[in-house]
């Protein structure tokens, strides 16, 4: 499908999919309707977040919002995984 038919598409049945976010198919190939984060709404799917940092990275947080991480995570050898900012970050 082109790209020009998928926003066509979207466009065409944005009445029925209000509160939805425009996001990629699993396959990389097409844009449809679909969560973008903060919900689950099937039984088949689960929150889910990362379990290994292997590059040096930041989490700015933002100070109006909680954040959270669950399981154990993984900082590989010579990383640095900064958390800055003033929100609230809890680790499950």
């Amino acid at each position: 499908m082109t790209k020009a038919r998928d926003i066509a598409d979207i466009v065409g049945d944005i009445a029925n999919n209000a509160g939805k976010a425009v996001v990629v198919n699993d396959a990389g190939t097409e844009l449809v309707y679909g969560v973008a984060g903060g919900e689950v709404t099937s039984t088949d799917d689960a929150y889910k977040n990362y379990d290994t940092i292997s590059s040096n990275a930041t989490l700015t947080l933002a100070s109006n919002r909680n954040y959270f991480l669950a399981g154990d995570i993984t900082v590989a050898d010579n990383v640095t995984y900064t958390i800055s900012g003033t929100g609230t970050l809890t680790i499950i």
